[in-house]
C-alpha cells in the first residue's frame, strides 16, 4: 500500500459549515488525522464568504470553483486551470450537486492527470431523488410516500396528504413545508435554485440509520459501517450518532450499490418505521456525509482510501468500528480580518488572470 507522497495535492468542495453544514470541512479534517496522509490540501469555494474558506488550519489553499449547476464548460475550464497552476492531483466532490458533473468530466480530467474515484453517468441518475422509488423496487425496499411534481399548481390537488410534509429540490437541498400554501412557495424556490423536477414527501416516523464508505471497485463497498441517528435537526440532519451492529442495514446497502454499480464515497439513509417494523431507503448520496470526521477518529481511514483509490493504488480491507461509539457535531466559530480572508486573495488572482486574458 503506496503513502500519499508530500507532493500529492487533493482538492475539496463543499466547504460550508454553517447550521446545515457541507462535508467538505470533515474530509479535509479526517485527512489531517490520518498520519499516513503526507500531502497537501486545496479547498475549493463557490462564495468569498463560505466559512470554510477561512480554516486555514486545515487547507493550505483556498480557490474559487464555479457555482453548484453551473454548466460543464466551466467547470472544465476551471479545473484544468487549477490543475496546471495548483498541481491538484485528486478532487473529491462533497457537493451533491458536484456529483453528476464530475462523473461526466472525469474520464478527460482523467486524460490531464487529474483523478476522481466517480460512478457511471447511469449510476448517478439511477439514484436521483425521482428515480429512487423504481431503484428501490428493483431490489426490494420500500419508499416514504412521494409525488414528483412539475407544477406547483400540482400541489393543491394532492388528496390524502399529512402536512408537514418534505420539499425536496431535484438535486439537492430539503424544506420542511407545514401547509400547502408554504409548500407551493418552497416548490418555486427549489425549482428556481434546483430545476425540475422538484419532490414532496410525506415524513414517517422511526429510526434513522445512516451507511457510508467508499466503493473502489463498482457495486463493491469497502471500509463501511452504519450509525444510528440519535440527534438530528429539525430537516433530519444527523446532529449526534452512534455506531451499531446492525447486519440487515448492512445487506440493503449494499445490495443497492451492488444493482448501481456504484463507485465512489457514498451515504446510504435509511429509516425503520417502528410501527409497520418495515425499513424505507430514503437517499443515496454519492459523497461523504458530513461527520465524516468521525470515521477517522474510529482510527478507519476511508477518506484516506479514497483519494489512493482515485490515484489507482490498493487498499488493506478495513473491518467496521465496534458499536457504541458515539459522536456529536458542533458548532466552529472562525475569526480573522476580512481582508485577509483566503477566499478573498483567490478572487483577487481570478480577476487578475481573467485581466490579462487578450
Amino acid at each position: 500500500m503506496p503513502l500519499i507522497c508530500e507532493n500529492t495535492v487533493v482538492a475539496v468542495t463543499g466547504l460550508d459549515a454553517g447550521a446545515n453544514p457541507h462535508p467538505g470541512a470533515e474530509v479535509a479534517l479526517a485527512l489531517r488525522a490520518d498520519p499516513d496522509f503526507k500531502g497537501r490540501i486545496v479547498g475549493l469555494v463557490y462564495d468569498t464568504m463560505v466559512t470554510g474558506g477561512w480554516m486555514d488550519d486545515l487547507f493550505d489553499e483556498i480557490h474559487l470553483a464555479p457555482w453548484p449547476g453551473d454548466d460543464e464548460a466551466m467547470w472544465l475550464r476551471r479545473l484544468l486551470h487549477l490543475r496546471r497552476n495548483a498541481g491538484i492531483d485528486v478532487i473529491l466532490p462533497c457537493l451533491d450537486s458536484d456529483v453528476p458533473t464530475l462523473a461526466r468530466l472525469a474520464p478527460r480530467l482523467r486524460a490531464e492527470g487529474l483523478h476522481a474515484l466517480m460512478p457511471s453517468e447511469k449510476a448517478v441518475k439511477s439514484r436521483f431523488k425521482w428515480n429512487l422509488s423504481e431503484l428501490a423496487r428493483r431490489v426490494g425496499v420500500s419508499t416514504p410516500r412521494t409525488a414528483v411534481l412539475y407544477d406547483a399548481d400540482q400541489i393543491h390537488p394532492l388528496a390524502g396528504w399529512r402536512f408537514p410534509v418534505f420539499i425536496k429540490g431535484a438535486l439537492a437541498d430539503c424544506r420542511k413545508a407545514h401547509d400547502r400554501e408554504e409548500a407551493a412557495y418552497l416548490f418555486r424556490a427549489m425549482a428556481r435554485r434546483w430545476g425540475y423536477p422538484v419532490l414532496i414527501q410525506q415524513p414517517l416516523a422511526g429510526t434513522e440509520y445512516l451507511m457510508t464508505g467508499v466503493c473502489g471497485r463498482p457495486g463493491v463497498p469497502h471500509g463501511a459501517f452504519v450509525v444510528k441517528k440519535v440527534r438530528t435537526t429539525d430537516l433530519g440532519k444527523a446532529v449526534a450518532g452512534v455506531t451499531v451492529d446492525h447486519p440487515h442495514v448492512m445487506d440493503l446497502g449494499r445490495r443497492l450499490l451492488e444493482e448501481l454499480e456504484w463507485v465512489g464515497p457514498f451515504e446510504v439513509e435509511f429509516l425503520e418505521d417502528a410501527g409497520r417494523e418495515d425499513f424505507h431507503l430514503i437517499e443515496i448520496n454519492g459523497r461523504f456525509p458530513a461527520w465524516i470526521s468521525f470515521a477517522a477518529d474510529l482510527g478507519l481511514p476511508i477518506v484516506t482510501d479514497a483519494v489512493r483509490l482515485a490515484l489507482g493504488g490498493e487498499v488493506p480491507p478495513r473491518l467496521p468500528p465496534p458499536a457504541g461509539l458515539h459522536f456529536s457535531r458542533t458548532f466552529r466559530s472562525v475569526r480573522g480580518r476580512v481582508l485577509d480572508s483566503p477566499a478573498l486573495r483567490a478572487a483577487a488572482r481570478v480577476e487578475a488572470a481573467e485581466n490579462r486574458t487578450p
